[in-house]
């Protein structure tokens, strides 16, 4: 990247006089016309200039600095502007707290199941005795067979859903563990920075989120 003027190489330049829009020698070189190539440098020579002061004069050629200028995109007024995305953290905490809630709920949940089922046995006991001992006509005895057999199905469901529950607690994934894992994320959640040398810095500061 540069430019032409036309010197007499003894400190003369030519500018072109705006006044009287004619090309004249000046003692400045900042003063000087600047050309963008040659051939327009030699127009202005030949074409221009009077014949007794061109004959002193030749191009010259300067080279500038090149100057790389930061120019604004839209990508970066995207990321100059971008809004802040909130962080989900709070919300993986939540899901970590329904686990708690399902490892914590299997040992409540036993234990209301212990009782209903021992419940429910001793009424199909009841029921057994009751059909060991008594005489039925056919719609008696379809009855009977009813009672047992909805004391039957209930007294499976909640096997079933015992057996759930203890797959539940013998899952890898303790109760102890998930605790200690929402601890961890609280304490992400909460991180603050903290100085590692110049704590005189943040002197009297509140507390700045890492």
């Amino acid at each position: 990247m540069g430019y032409y003027v036309l010197t007499n190489g003894e400190g003369s330049y030519i500018t072109l006089d705006k006044s009287g829009n004619k090309y004249i020698p000046i003692r400045s070189s900042n003063a000087a016309h600047k050309f963008p190539d040659l051939k327009r440098a030699m127009n202005v020579l030949n074409n221009s200039i009077t014949t007794s002061i061109r004959s002193h004069y030749m191009p010259e050629y300067h080279k500038t600095e090149e100057i790389v200028e930061k120019i604004e995109t839209e990508r970066q007024s995207e990321i100059c502007f971008r809004e802040i995305e909130n962080n989900e953290i709070a919300d993986w905490q939540k899901r970590i707290m329904q686990l708690l809630d399902l490892f914590g709920g299997t040992d409540n949940r036993t234990s209301e199941l212990s009782e209903k089922l021992s419940d429910v046995d001793k009424k199909i006991v009841d029921v057994e005795h009751y059909i060991e001992f008594g005489k039925f006509n056919a719609y008696q005895g379809w009855i009977c067979f009813k009672m047992l057999q909805n004391l039957l199905q209930q007294r499976r469901q909640y096997k079933n859903e015992m057996q759930v529950l203890q797959k539940i607690k013998s899952c890898p994934i303790s109760k102890e563990a998930i605790k200690a894992l929402s601890d961890s994320v609280a304490e992400a959640q909460n991180k603050v920075y903290k100085p590692r040398k110049f704590t005189e810095l943040f002197s009297g500061w509140s507390e700045r989120r890492n």
